[in-house]
């Protein structure tokens, strides 16, 4: 049974992926949409929409559910006019099948579809991180137009189109470093042809989120309505307008897998000696398929004991962003500091600790000027359960500033100016090390460092003095001398 136990684990172990992308399809639809949900707020809830034109900031027009046309089964998405066009009518309802020419009841004045002037409405959708993985990502569509010609401009370039015109657009990056690009824009004969067309754009795989944009110039289009042609159901418009876009059946597929690869971050090369406690480590990756999330920084002080992960006050998770390639370290002591990263990326793959150093580089710090403080640690006192005393004292404490300590090279805690010692409780066996750092307002630094064991339930494991050491062995020497003395008398 044993051995059919191992075999089972030697079969698993040749399947599982060695790459963030192994396990994903060769094939992925990362959005669908044909506008059929349950209600309405199903699918607004699916789709960020807004209107980026606030020549009018009252006159907010949105993307929109409709009934009126589709091209498969009841619904589709239209450029609505806000008050006009938008999804429910006046009696709460949602937009029925029908255009208000034909309804008489004026109730349902909002079913009236038609778009507006002055229009740069969005509606956009989050792509799932993983797109990064695929080499080819396409986003299929239907639309149907009835646009005319206008003053209408290109958004991010001002450029005049010469029609109310629908724009294909995509984001990469996140945040502050987001940014708008448009993969492709209607022509002016699909915008006035009245029929449903599909549309295959490729977008890059760096895309972070995709969506469409209609916009309408500063003037009714040419062949629109004839001017208030629908004051007689209490609707005054503008000038003459058309009936605008609508889309349906929407896809973004990826294909095309990229090859595996296993996520690796490393620690930049750092200078052989640093001057300072606190100096700059830098960190890279090589993942080019799928964004990086967050890098755990581990470092080990002279090759000793486990090594540590970094943490700060504001990353008290020791979690540093993507964003953040250079990290502020400060070390707790003197010392050849060894450091390697360990990331995570979007996906949540961590990478493999791989518990060897990246980079190194030794502190070391000036000499002490004329009446900065400097501190001096007593032999530690190790009681048999684990608890530790550590006494000090300092020389120039007037202009003590700063006084902190560190218990096994982490961050340091601080204490009182006047604290002379710090107390620890149920330290685990081992090898243990104690920094108290010590500072004045002027920038003159001084870090004394101790080492003891503890080794569970001996009180002997207490560091002893070298001076007392001595004298210890010196009696012992002594009594051997006498007890042989003794013998070699009675013989």
């Amino acid at each position: 049974m044993a051995l059919a136990l191992l075999v089972c684990i030697a079969m698993v172990a040749t399947i599982v992926p060695t790459g963030a992308n192994a396990a994903l399809p060769s094939e992925q639809t990362f959005i669908t949409e044909d506008a059929e949900e349950a209600t309405f707020e199903d699918w607004a809830d699916n789709w960020s929409r807004f209107d980026l034109d606030t020549t009018l900031p009252q006159d907010s027009d949105i993307w929109c559910r409709t009934m009126h046309r589709a091209h498969g089964d009841t619904h589709a998405i239209h450029c609505a006019r806000n008050g006009y066009n938008s999804h429910y009518t006046l009696d709460g309802a949602q937009c029925r099948n029908d255009n208000i020419t034909g309804v008489s009841d004026p109730t349902h004045q909002q079913n009236v579809l038609r778009y507006d002037t002055r229009m740069d409405t969005i509606m956009r959708k989050t792509i799932d991180a993983s797109v990064r993985y695929y080499g080819t990502v396409t986003v299929s569509f239907w639309f149907w137009s009835d646009t005319g010609a206008s003053d209408a401009k290109q958004p991010l370039t001002g450029a005049t189109v010469g029609y109310d015109f629908l724009n294909l657009v995509y984001w990469t990056g996140t945040g502050s470093n987001e940014v708008k690009h448009v993969a492709w824009t209607n022509t002016e004969t699909e915008a006035t042809a009245q029929t449903w067309i599909q549309k295959s754009i490729v977008i890059p795989s760096t895309a972070t989120s995709v969506g469409f944009e209609f916009v309408s110039g500063t003037v009714p289009p040419a062949g629109g309505d004839d001017e208030n042609a629908l004051s007689t159901y209490g609707i005054l418009i503008d000038g003459g307008m058309k009936e605008g876009v609508y889309l349906d059946d929407i896809t973004v597929v990826g294909s095309d897998k990229l090859p595996a690869q296993d996520l690796a971050t490393a620690v930049e090369p750092l200078p052989e000696t640093q001057d300072s406690l606190t100096f700059n480590v830098t960190w890279t990756h090589n993942d080019p398929e799928v964004g990086m999330k967050w890098i755990d920084l581990y470092y080990r002080v002279d090759g000793k004991g486990d090594w540590i992960r970094y943490e700060t006050d504001l990353r008290p998770d020791g979690k540093f962003p993507n964003n953040t390639r250079t990290i502020e370290f400060t070390a707790p002591r003197e010392g050849t500091y060894e450091f390697f990263t360990r990331g995570t990326d979007n996906l949540g793959v961590v990478e493999p600790a791989r518990n060897a150093a990246d980079a190194t580089t030794t502190v070391v710090l000036g000499a002490l000027a004329p009446g900065s403080p400097s501190v001096t640690i007593d032999p530690v006192e190790v009681a048999s359960n684990g608890d530790v005393r550590v006494t000090f004292k300092i020389d120039n404490a007037s202009t003590l500033a700063i006084l902190e300590y560190s218990l096994d090279d982490t961050k340091y805690v601080s204490m009182n100016l006047s604290d002379r010692s710090v107390e620890f409780t149920g330290l685990s066996a081992g090898d243990h090390v104690i920094s108290i750092k010590v500072a004045d307002n002027n920038g003159n630094l001084m870090v004394e460092t101790i080492s003891f064991s503890i080794k569970s339930g001996d009180i002997a494991s207490t560091l002893i003095d070298p001076l007392v050491l001595v004298g210890i062995v010196a009696v012992v020497i002594v009594a051997i001398a006498g007890a042989f003395y003794l013998v070699r008398r009675k013989k």
